[in-house]
């Protein structure tokens, strides 16, 4: 059994938590069908959602954080870009950020609560433009290129924006050492390029990343 079919399967079990009713098309909402017209396939893990969350999952809201994106200006197209890199080329870009807390976003176009999630991503990096350094990582296979551009630019996501070169598979999420977790799927690291904290689903108890977590963890390595 593939690492990918075991998340599926893990969705399939696990019904109740909403990332994985994600994967069954209904009329309002097809994740079949991406933002750009393109295909999704239907087979990858997907994260935990916010529909039908168990009781006690609901966040907290944060309107100085995920209502910030509604207030930013549009940004110019060819400041928005997109880099397929290997695990080690991921590393050298880490190190490059030596000195300045960095967030690291996984996601997919194919991950419905991905991009749910990503105006958040956008808004932490607004709102902390000069220590924190916002990366994102496209899990999207090579034909997807055009669809995850398309997405990012939409969000106004003109901070580091790369690709797994390795595509959206199994052979991915082994790589960067994800396992079953799932997407969407955080790291943050200090000023010494630590990994410090990472958020990801918690699919054995239906819980979802709380963005309230992943904001207070944020400002608690930004404080002096």
């Amino acid at each position: 059994m593939t690492l990918r079919t075991f998340q599926l399967l893990l969705c399939v079990l696990s019904i109740g938590i909403v990332g994985c009713s994600d994967l069954i098309p209904t009329p309002d909402e097809n994740p079949s069908t991406s933002p750009s017209g393109g295909s999704e396939p239907a087979t990858h893990p997907a994260g935990v959602g916010d529909e039908a969350a168990p009781e006690g999952n609901n966040e907290p809201p944060l309107p100085d954080v995920t209502n910030a994106v509604d207030s930013l200006p549009s940004a110019d197209a060819a400041n928005v870009t997109l880099r397929a890199v290997t695990p080690e080329e991921f590393k050298a870009t880490l190190a490059q950020h030596a000195g300045k807390v960095v967030f690291v976003d996984f996601w997919a176009t194919w991950c419905i609560p991905c991009r749910k999630a990503f105006p958040h991503t956008v808004a932490l990096a607004a709102e902390h433009p000069d220590d924190l350094a916002v990366i994102s990582m496209s899990f999207d296979d090579p034909d997807s290129y055009e669809d995850a551009l398309t997405f990012l630019k939409e969000q106004n996501a003109t901070f580091e924006n790369l690709s797994c070169s390795l595509g959206g598979g199994d052979e991915s999420f082994t790589a960067y050492d994800i396992g079953d977790a799932g997407l969407p799927y955080f790291r943050l690291y200090n000023r010494k390029g630590e990994l410090v904290q990472v958020f990801k689903n918690d699919v054995d108890a239906g819980k979802g990343i709380d963005e309230a977590e992943v904001h207070k963890a944020i400002k608690a390595l930004l404080a002096p």
